[in-house]
């Protein structure tokens, strides 16, 4: 996701004053922000019940998910040190099967 989209949907979801001024006119402040087009035609047809609903749904979706990347920090370590052993068991076996 854009960097930008995604501060607009935090300060959306934060400062209910600046959501009043954008719900009210999305394009005026769209025109503000360097947004590419697809992405800024699917702002402008947001509402603020899904707006909301994206926040609590960030918020909530790592203790629900455990895929999610933040409960899995130690897989991709793992996965890594898994790679080397099996590098190094191979390189192990040529030797040995080099020397008989």
């Amino acid at each position: 996701m854009d960097p930008q989209v995604r501060t607009l949907l935090s300060r959306l979801q934060a400062d209910s004053g600046f959501a009043d001024r954008y719900f009210a006119n999305p394009g005026a402040v769209l025109a503000e922000l360097q947004i590419p087009e697809p992405e800024r035609a699917a702002l402008a047809t947001l509402n603020r019940d899904a707006v909301l609903y994206l926040g609590e749904a960030e918020r909530v979706e790592p203790k629900l998910a455990p895929e999610h990347p933040t409960n899995n920090t130690g897989n991709r370590h793992m996965t890594v040190v898994i790679a080397l052993w099996g590098c190094a068991a191979f390189v192990v076996a040529w030797l040995l099967m080099r020397a008989t």
